[in-house]
């Protein structure tokens, strides 16, 4: 059995896409070109990042001891609201998880 490979590196970090309100995003960029000097963003990348990373870690302080959170792979998000099928279900520790409703936690 062969070691892993090391990730290949590459210029960028993959791309993600959303939805977002157009008015939402002209806004953000605004804020990005009105504090260019100021702040440590020059672009809506970073921005974006910085900004969804500090509700990522408020979560986890919040939910999840200020632990990271299992990590969920592209498409492994569940697409459809939550009536369709997932619900917030309790788990053994207490916590509470989000996902299929015929997921049952081991104890």
């Amino acid at each position: 059995m062969e070691p892993p490979q090391p990730k290949k590196r590459t210029k960028y970090p993959p791309k993600v896409s959303f939805y977002q309100e157009l008015e939402n995003t002209d806004r953000i960029r605004g804020a990005i070109l009105h504090t260019f000097a100021q702040e440590e963003f020059r672009n809506l990348s970073q921005f974006l990042n910085a900004a969804a990373m500090k509700e990522v870690e408020r979560l986890e302080q919040k939910y999840n001891d200020g632990k990271p959170f299992p990590p969920v792979k592209a498409r492994e998000l569940p697409q459809a609201r939550r009536s369709m099928g997932w619900s917030l279900t309790p788990r053994p520790d207490g916590r509470v998880s989000y996902g299929p409703l015929f997921i049952l936690w081991r104890v």
